[in-house]
Order: structure tokens, then C-alpha cells, then sequence
């Protein structure tokens, strides 16, 4: 926090003194009920998405997205060539988008 060009140290742990303007107003980040509520309707359409996806595009997500597994790590366990995942990852990533941006017309439908 600066006051007047220099800065001022505040602990957490020292008492509130509104009278010298040390009270801070920290944000809350606690998610709100719908928030909560969206995020695992979120989460629940997205698996859904994946679910469906081929069996090829699908694990290739999983592993690299779900799993953080790096290209070369995914060749090696797949038996397949660098350029055929990286390929397979793309096609199954823009699957994916196709899939899940029909989760956004269907949301604005609802609100209009």
C-alpha cells in the first residue's frame, strides 16, 4: 500500500486502528452459491464433451490437458510418431471447442 510516494508495511496480524487508516478491506474470494452452482455445471458439461469425443481425440486430451503429460511423454506411451500427436491433439483440441461452444448458444438461448 503507498501513502504519499512512500510505502507502508501492514501486517495481517496487528489489530485494526481505523484512527491512523491501517484497516484494510480485503476481498472476499469465497465463490458465490451460483458460482459454485455454474462452475460444476461447467465442469459436468465439459466431461460430458470429452466423454463423447472419439476414443483416439479423447485420450489424447486426457493425457496432455487432464494429465499434463508433455508430447513427447504421450509418443512414448501411445507408440506414436511426435507429429501424428501433436496432429491428433490439435484436431481433438478443436473437436473440443466445437463441442463446448455449443454450451454457450444454449446458455444464451435460456437468457433471451
Amino acid at each position: 500500500m503507498r501513502k504519499f510516494g512512500h510505502r507502508v508495511e501492514i501486517s495481517l496480524d496487528d489489530p485494526i486502528n481505523e484512527e491512523n487508516d491501517q484497516a484494510i478491506d480485503l476481498p472476499d474470494l469465497k465463490l458465490l452459491p451460483e458460482e459454485l452452482l455454474l462452475n460444476a455445471e461447467w465442469k459436468s458439461y465439459v466431461e460430458d464433451k470429452i466423454k463423447s469425443l472419439p476414443e483416439q481425440h479423447r485420450l489424447m486430451i486426457v493425457m496432455r490437458d487432464v494429465q499434463n503429460l508433455s508430447y513427447d511423454e504421450i509418443a512414448e506411451v501411445t507408440g506414436l510418431s511426435l507429429g501424428t500427436v501433436k496432429s491428433r491433439i490439435a484436431r481433438a483440441r478443436e473437436k473440443l471447442i466445437s463441442e463446448l461452444s455449443d454450451y454457450f448458444k444454449e446458455v444464451k438461448a435460456d437468457v433471451s
